[in-house]
């Protein structure tokens, strides 16, 4: 319950901001609000890891701007701020809010993200440079042509436009983040069950193996050897000793892919076959690798595997399975993978945070390491902190 109550009050004071940042940058309040509810959403699934960074704000803004960036990117210049989508109770918008979103959307991508980073998120300078990864010099230009541009438009500065923005945001609420997550998770399991069941269906289905029939049913046209050898012999019948009968040995209706589907995790770290796998294939072993990568920033093309620890499930015993060691400090980007299958980990990868920041998707990070005979159990990763 700590947990759910300092979720609660970080969502409580860093909504309402927040949403006031992206209403400047993407032109629409509702569009803002439902933005910085993804970026909620994504930290609350992972809260047990974000909660324990040391500045937890910075990693929601970086998830709502990344999206906020990329659906501007795709959407291009799509004017967002002609759409009202703010439920009834909230006020309408004000003649210089549409005015403020205006002369934003005139500015280019860059000098509207420093402008909305620099006057509406009280970020300094130095701050807003690094969140944009680009040099002082070059964000102290974009600010001064990007209020040279506004003032003209204006003749005010935004001041009163982000109050009012953000005197209009109304939270979806704590309940609406854990609802909208749990759903998620809901699906998730769904899915995985769906594909068990269909391969439990699928081993009950008999698969012909081409052999003859051990009775074959006596021709109706018997052959003259064949009459010839029914009468009766006088020679003794010959007597054959009788084969020894063989144990059979199951056949696993299973193979690796669609084992790894089976696996469960009955506490923190630990992995077993469920007691459906080990009943069908009792002499399977899932090798378990988790692995820590780590490169100089988050957007450094590859990233080098730093430390391995591996443990095979053999049974429906939990194997725990440690977590490998971590580069000392915190200036570095770390992506932490937990996989199953007999493929190997490469010493280095393309890095996927960025992907995995951006859009949420894991879905070319998993076809990656499917690639190689592994399927992903965990994935997390976190920002450099220097």
């Amino acid at each position: 319950m700590q947990g759910q109550r300092d979720f609660a009050e970080f969502y409580s004071a860093a909504f309402g901001p927040l949403t006031s940042q992206l209403h400047a940058f993407v032109g629409s309040h509702a569009e803002a609000q439902d933005l910085v509810q993804e970026a909620f959403c994504r930290a609350f699934g992972k809260w047990s890891t974000v909660s324990r960074y040391e500045d937890p704000h910075s990693w929601v803004r970086r998830v709502a701007w990344n999206l906020a960036v990329s659906r501007w990117r795709r959407t291009r210049l799509v004017r967002l701020w002609q759409r009202d989508l703010a439920p009834a109770d909230v006020p309408e918008p004000t003649g210089s809010d549409i005015d403020l979103a205006r002369a934003l959307a005139e500015l280019p991508q860059d000098q509207r993200q420093a402008i909305v980073l620099h006057y509406f998120a009280d970020m300094a300078v130095a701050d807003v440079a690094a969140f944009m990864e680009a040099p002082e010099g070059t964000v102290k230009a974009w600010l001064h042509r990007g209020r040279s541009t506004l003032a003209a438009a204006l003749g005010a500065d935004g001041a009163d436009a982000r109050a009012a923005s953000q005197a209009r945001t109304r939270p979806p609420g704590v309940a609406a983040v854990r609802t909208t997550v749990t759903r998620r998770y809901a699906t998730r399991a769904a899915a995985l069950l769906l594909g068990a069941l269909a391969l439990a269906l699928g081993a009950l289905v008999p698969v012909s193996t081409g052999s003859a029939p051990t009775n074959p049913s006596p021709s109706p046209h018997p052959s003259p050897s064949a009459s010839a050898s029914a009468e009766p012999s006088t020679a003794p019948p010959a007597t054959s000793p009788s084969p020894t009968p063989r144990p059979s040995t199951p056949v696993c209706p299973y193979d690796a892919k669609a084992a790894l589907l089976l696996l469960v995790s009955p506490a923190s770290d630990t992995f077993a076959k469920s007691s459906q796998l080990q009943k069908a294939c009792p002499a399977m072993k899932i090798k378990i690798t988790r692995a820590v990568y780590v490169g100089a920033n988050a957007t450094v093309a590859k990233l080098t595997r730093h430390a391995t620890v591996s443990a095979t499930v053999t049974s429906t015993s939990g194997v725990h399975v440690g977590a490998p060691g971590r580069p000392a400090g915190d200036c570095y980007a770390r992506l932490e993978v937990t996989v199953a299958g007999s493929g190997s980990l490469p010493s280095s990868m393309p890095n996927p945070i960025p992907e995995l920041v951006s859009s949420g998707s894991q879905f070319r990070f998993e076809e990656y390491l499917a690639a190689r005979g592994l399927r992903p159990l965990e994935t997390s990763w976190v920002d450099p902190v220097c």
